[in-house]
């Protein structure tokens, strides 16, 4: 089961297992979150691990998570740019409206096809639902089993960290909750947060990120 890994090539295999080969496509260099949507720890609900990138992965279970995001339809190398953008709109939208984030700003990958591009979505969670407008999209990240493992280190390893918990999950029979579309790979739940992120720490070798997929019997 390769999945894409902030992007994604081709082909889901029989027998419920995927198969995507992600070496294509990253958020970008120099990507820096660390101006936006500083989360009051009382608040946060990211759920945070302790495997590294490209040793082990692990099964975590999560609740339901309201969010608001910005989604974007990008081309594989604007990503970054995306998240870039996307972030500080975020965080203004719910500072306008008095409300704190919820936990951790993440992104979300809905759906990758890797020569049309993606559909993303930059998000932070809120306390409880709240209806989404003209500027951000409302939703919630589903309830479910998610395998999970947290990437250390600059965002450039997000790539390998993906593929890492994509081999993982498929050498323990653990495939994704996702589709073969007509317009790509669609995912019901992929996600990278940000846990540590260069407003906390300088050094981006301490950066954390974590990379969750659902998992199809979420």
């Amino acid at each position: 089961m390769l999945v894409a890994s902030v992007g994604v090539h081709a082909g889901a295999m029989p027998g419920g297992s995927n198969r995507l080969d992600d070496r294509n496509v990253s958020r970008g260099p120099g990507v820096d979150l660390g101006h936006i949507c500083r989360t009051d720890g009382a608040n946060a609900r990211a759920v945070r691990h302790t495997h590294h990138a490209g040793r082990c992965g692990g099964v975590v279970e999560r609740g339901e998570q309201p969010y608001v995001a910005i989604r974007s339809s990008v081309a594989m190398g604007g990503i970054g740019n995306a998240i870039e953008r996307s972030y500080p709109q975020v965080c203004g939208w719910l500072e306008a409206r008095g409300l704190p984030p919820a936990g951790a700003p993440f992104t979300r990958y809905n759906l990758i096809d890797m020569e049309r591009g993606l559909e993303i979505e930059v998000g932070v969670p809120v306390a409880s639902e709240i209806p989404g407008d003209e500027t951000v999209v409302a939703g919630i990240l589903p309830a479910g089993r998610y395998a999970s493992l947290t990437h250390v280190g600059d965002y450039d390893g997000l790539v390998d960290a993906n593929q890492a918990l994509q081999q993982w999950a498929a050498a323990q029979g653990l495939p994704f909750a996702m589709s073969e579309t007509q317009a790509g790979h669609r995912f019901e739940s992929r996600l990278e947060i940000c846990l540590k992120d260069p407003d906390h720490e300088p050094d981006p070798a301490k950066w954390e990120t974590e990379v969750a997929y659902l998992l199809a019997d979420g």
